[in-house]
């Protein structure tokens, strides 16, 4: 935590004055960087675990639309596709694998 020696010497030597704004940087530069960039790494763990589980109800949800009423806003690649990745395992394996790898490179 933030401690108010820690706060009189963020003020420091300085040739101008010193504002709050710049102590209050300087101080959360310090003291709250590392565990910032742990949270961020947990939110990037949580985010590319939904992603991975999505594979499955992305081909889902692509199958399901022929004959909806959404199939207008979508292509008609969609269903297609669907079919083959359903169709064919290496397909979907080769997908699979570059999905996870695009996700995996984001972190």
């Amino acid at each position: 935590g933030i401690k108010s020696a820690n706060v009189l010497q963020a003020f420091g030597i300085s040739m101008g004055s010193v504002t709050w704004a710049d102590v209050v940087v300087k101080l959360l530069n310090h003291d709250c960087h590392m565990p910032m960039q742990h949270h961020v790494a947990y939110v990037g763990e949580r985010v590319k675990w939904f992603f991975m589980k999505q594979k499955e109800p992305i081909v889902h949800f692509m199958k399901s639309l022929r004959g909806s009423p959404d199939e207008k806003i979508y292509s008609v690649l969609y269903t297609k596709h669907a079919a083959l990745i359903e169709e064919n395992p290496t397909i979907k394996k080769m997908v699979f694998e570059t999905f996870d790898a695009v996700v995996d490179r984001q972190l």
